[in-house]
């Protein structure tokens, strides 16, 4: 049995807590872990998603610049930057989402919703045209259009297909229509949460 202590057995829970959307019960087993290492940037990231779903939006941002500055190589990097966006996105700080999600879009060329988020900034920025260009990538790459209309919306749900596929035993996400990418819903508050943040593997910073 691995030992108690050791901040790895730490680390994985706090993944595997943070997947299942148990972001209070994640953050004390991140903490101990950066405890045991301050330059686990993987660790110190996953704590600033955790804090994010919790609603302290600058400790996210603080957690995900510390990990940057540590891991400036990480291959995954650029969902650090996109979580970064999405926080001052949120925080209706326009001129701020934007350059993190542009590095976003160019560390990610294939990932949908780089797109989309960028897309909404520009439109908030009153960018419309570069707004409209944005979201057709994100359908381009997605190979299909999620959401066109409120009342499309209202009988679809966020992800664009009938209501009642939510109480089917899988469902796939509309970034991987590969079967891997298959997973059993828990409720429907963290499959509408799941739509592009922290889904995936443990590694998955968006």
């Amino acid at each position: 049995m691995a030992a108690p202590r050791n901040p790895r057995v730490h680390y994985a829970r706090a993944e595997l807590l943070r997947v299942l959307r148990r972001n209070e019960e994640a953050i004390p087993e991140y903490e101990i872990a950066i405890t045991a290492n301050r330059n686990w940037a993987d660790a110190l990231a996953g704590l600033g998603w955790c804090k994010f779903w919790t609603w302290e939006m600058a400790a996210a941002i603080a957690l995900h610049q510390e990990a940057m500055r540590l891991g400036p190589h990480d291959p995954l990097i650029g969902y650090w930057h996109h979580r970064i966006g999405v926080v001052y996105l949120l925080q209706s700080r326009i001129q701020e989402a934007i350059p993190w999600l542009e590095k976003d879009r160019s560390a990610m060329p294939t990932f949908p919703s780089a797109y989309s988020f960028l897309g909404a900034a520009y439109a908030l920025n009153g960018e419309l045209e570069r707004g409209v260009k944005e979201l057709a990538e994100t359908y381009r790459l997605s190979g299909r259009v999620w959401v066109s209309t409120i009342a499309h919306m209202k009988v679809t749900g966020y992800w664009g297909r009938q209501k009642s596929a939510l109480s089917t035993k899988t469902f796939t996400s509309p970034v991987c229509a590969n079967s891997a990418c298959r997973m059993k819903p828990a409720d429907n508050r963290s499959i509408s949460r799941r739509r592009f943040w922290g889904s995936g593997r443990s590694r998955f910073r968006g």
